[in-house]
């Protein structure tokens, strides 16, 4: 049984594969035409660009087939996403044109792993199982901040206040992943939930106050002994999360 993706999704994509194929043989052919004899420039030019763009997609499809996107995360508490969810539903009333995060896809990242080939996938979570800490995690869930700062926000995130063993559990993930080969991230570790994220990185002002409402809120907290390996699917509609395992990490408690 394979533990990423779906045999209907990799039939999905292969068909796509093939479609653009047609395309990048049908270009060819008009180019071939036009070059026989037959005068036709502007049918000449567009061929040439059809070709090139679908040549572009076929690799980058090809190059997706067997690979697939992961990450660790901790998963929240149902009191918590709903409290985030009544927040984002008056924030988004205010902006709508704000790119929000939907309340189900809320959680803790650990670790981005980012697209690797399924072949890899035993490594990485024999890697995870042997990833232990003393005790459980604790996290409370307060406050509203931004990266890089409110003047020139990328993200907008809900704050988290931690157990210090949370930035112990990450480095251990972090070791743990870099020993199967995937690269370590420079930046330090910063847990937060995002909230949204905004491009051009600017601020409307009816949402910085609606924001400033709201800035000290609590959203309650989370205890728990287990991580979780997620695979993110990219899809029109946004990303959408499947748990591929889960890992405890600490003894559970009575």
């Amino acid at each position: 049984m394979r533990l990423f993706g779906s045999y209907m999704e990799t039939s999905i994509r292969a068909a796509r594969i093939f479609l653009v194929w047609l395309v990048v043989f049908f270009a060819q052919g008009m180019m071939y035409t036009a070059h026989r004899g037959f005068d036709f420039p502007e049918i000449t030019v567009l061929a040439s660009i059809f070709a090139v763009i679908a040549t572009a997609y076929l690799v980058t499809q090809i190059s997706k087939v067997g690979h697939y996107r992961l990450f660790v995360a901790l998963e929240i508490p149902s009191a918590v996403r709903e409290s985030l969810a009544d927040l984002l539903k008056t924030l988004r009333a205010v902006s709508l044109r704000t790119r929000w995060v939907r309340p189900e896809n809320l959680h803790v990242t650990l670790k981005f792993i980012g697209e690797v080939p399924e072949a890899k996938s035993s490594a990485i979570r024999g890697a995870l199982a042997g990833v232990r800490s003393e005790q459980p995690v604790t996290l409370d869930f307060r406050g509203l901040g931004f990266f890089s700062n409110e003047k020139h926000p990328r993200v907008f995130w809900a704050g988290i206040e931690a157990s210090p063993n949370l930035k112990f559990l990450a480095a251990e993930i972090e070791s743990a992943m870099e020993k199967v080969g995937i690269p370590r991230e420079q930046r330090p570790f910063s847990p937060h939930l995002t909230l949204a994220r905004f491009e051009p990185p600017r601020l409307p002002e009816k949402l910085r106050g609606a924001i400033h409402e709201h800035a000290a809120r609590d959203f309650g907290s989370l205890r728990t002994n287990q991580f979780h390996l997620i695979e993110s699917k990219l899809k029109s509609s946004g990303a959408e999360y499947t748990t591929v395992e889960s890992f405890p990490f600490a003894a559970a408690e009575a």
